[in-house]
């Protein structure tokens, strides 16, 4: 894996600004904010109130998370698919990935039949519904677990290599890498709820999409972090 040039040293500051200015606007007097930084709607993708008793099947409020990471709800049948007509297919699969837990405690390698490679696959059978949109909807319901597949993200982190196995493979065997991705959490001042994976998935597509926030320095007084 490409490991992101902020996350490769000990000065972990770029990283911390970088990830700071994606999240800025769930700190702001929304009603007040200005231009600076500009707004990242996929700050609001991530579920920092998760219910546990709706971890094993998609809700309305998963597909309307979609739009936040610039992903719409596809064909005409999707929502009537995924909360209807294969719903309890699709939660039987949830409930086989077990529990949201960290991908670098999983064993590895990853087998092809592991759950979660299932229900991306089954997701994708629906018409409209391509693999970001599939890594987008399963990493709602297991952000430690689960990567967002991304354009941007996979062409810096794994661009010859199998997205899911590489960041696997990378995270369970480079401990620092995992204790520099806490340290850019705690920094930016994000709840322990925005996963590693997602800080990893910020941080690697503002690089490469934003770099001009790179010098950001995020407010630190009276920050209450929005719940949805």
């Amino acid at each position: 894996m490409h490991v992101p040039p902020s996350l490769q040293t000990d000065d972990l500051s770029t990283a911390i600004n970088l990830v700071g200015a994606y999240y800025a606007a769930r700190f702001d007097d929304f009603p007040k904010r200005g231009d600076s930084p500009p707004f990242f709607r996929g700050a609001f993708f991530d579920n920092c109130s998760t219910d546990p008793e709706d971890a094993d099947f998609f809700t309305p409020a998963d597909l309307l998370s979609l739009p936040m990471l610039s992903i719409g709800l596809g064909q005409y049948r999707t929502v009537p698919e995924v909360l209807y007509y294969r719903h309890p297919q699709y939660s039987e699969l949830l409930k086989g990935i077990g529990p949201d837990r960290d991908l670098a405690d999983e064993p590895g390698p990853l087998p092809a039949h592991w759950p979660a490679r299932r229900l991306e696959k089954a997701l994708c059978e629906i018409r409209g519904v391509s693999k970001v949109t599939a890594t987008k909807l399963i990493a709602r319901k297991r952000p430690r677990l689960f990567p967002i597949f991304d354009r941007v993200v996979k062409s810096r982190l794994a661009p010859d290599t199998v997205f899911l196995d590489t960041v696997h493979a990378e995270l369970s065997t480079n401990e620092t890498l995992r204790t520099r991705i806490n340290e850019v959490r705690n920094g930016a001042e994000l709840p322990n709820s925005i996963s590693a994976l997602r800080i990893l998935d910020v941080v690697s597509w503002m690089e490469g999409q934003h770099p001009e926030w790179r010098t950001y320095t995020a407010p630190t007084a009276d920050r209450n972090f929005m719940t949805q």
